[in-house]
């Protein structure tokens, strides 16, 4: 009986087969920078970057960084297989298609706009990665993640990541960004959010906070209204017992303040 391999499994494998020729092919001082996403050298007449339009999300840097294929691999294992149950077959590869386009038309988009900042070629799989944990986040937002140190539901740390991305972002745009492609990252991320209907979600959401918001204004007007009874049937308390002239002047005041509101 053969065994049917899923299609995040055989992204994964086709990632660890492109990693290791990458890491082998630089021993011997073979390059894979035909693979890179390169919208700059494009729109100088380089056709050699063509490819890499195409085969981008499937190269990663190469040994001895072995940071990026693990992290990649591990998160589309971990948040990959759900999406692709929840999208089979054509769905799926349909979803993978657009966020690699996404990352293509937002890399090119800054190219022309910060050249200074985001001329540097693309390599790797984290916008895939950020459109799986998109979709994720939209469907199941409330989701409880086991982290290291401690434990958080899916949505807000998709959006903790989102922010951390966003704030790089502005950091490319002033020149201080390093080589980490957040735009490609915040493209895959609104992509995911949006094919699983995140956005449409968020009118629900915002009422939904509307309502938390009043219902905590209401409790803490209630709450002053009843320290300020008490503090009322104190204060009777104390004019019954010993006259008008043994207020004190807050006292006085909250009474003249009482008096106005009736």
């Amino acid at each position: 009986m053969n065994k049917q391999y899923t299609i995040v499994q055989k992204l994964l494998a086709i990632w660890l087969v492109m990693w290791l020729a990458q890491s082998l092919g630089g021993l011997s001082g073979q390059h894979f920078a035909f693979m890179a996403l390169n919208p700059w050298a494009l729109f100088h007449g380089d056709l050699s970057a063509l490819p890499g339009l195409l085969l981008w999300p499937f190269t990663h840097t190469p040994f001895p960084r072995i940071s990026h294929i693990f992290f990649n691999c591990y998160l589309v294992w971990v948040f990959g297989q759900e999406v692709e149950a929840l999208y089979r077959g054509k769905k799926f590869i349909l979803l993978c298609a657009a966020s690699v386009a996404a990352g293509v038309v937002i890399r090119s988009l800054l190219c022309l706009l910060a050249p200074y900042a985001f001329a540097a070629s693309v390599v790797g799989g984290s916008g895939l990665v950020m459109t799986m944990l998109g979709v994720q986040a939209a469907v199941y937002p409330d989701r409880q993640l086991s982290l290291i140190l401690f434990q958080c539901r899916l949505r807000p740390f998709f959006l903790v990541l989102v922010g951390l991305d966003f704030l790089w972002l502005l950091y490319g745009f002033a020149g201080q960004g390093g080589n980490v492609a957040v735009d490609v990252h915040l493209a895959g991320a609104a992509l995911g959010y949006w094919w699983a209907g995140g956005f449409q979600r968020l009118p629900n959401f915002m009422a939904k906070a509307q309502q938390r918001i009043k219902k905590t204004q209401t409790e803490r007007r209630n709450k002053t209204q009843l320290n300020e009874d008490v503090e009322l049937d104190r204060i009777l308390a104390k004019i019954s017992a010993h006259g008008l002239p043994s207020l004190t002047p807050e006292e006085r005041r909250f009474l003249e303040q009482r008096s106005r509101r009736k």
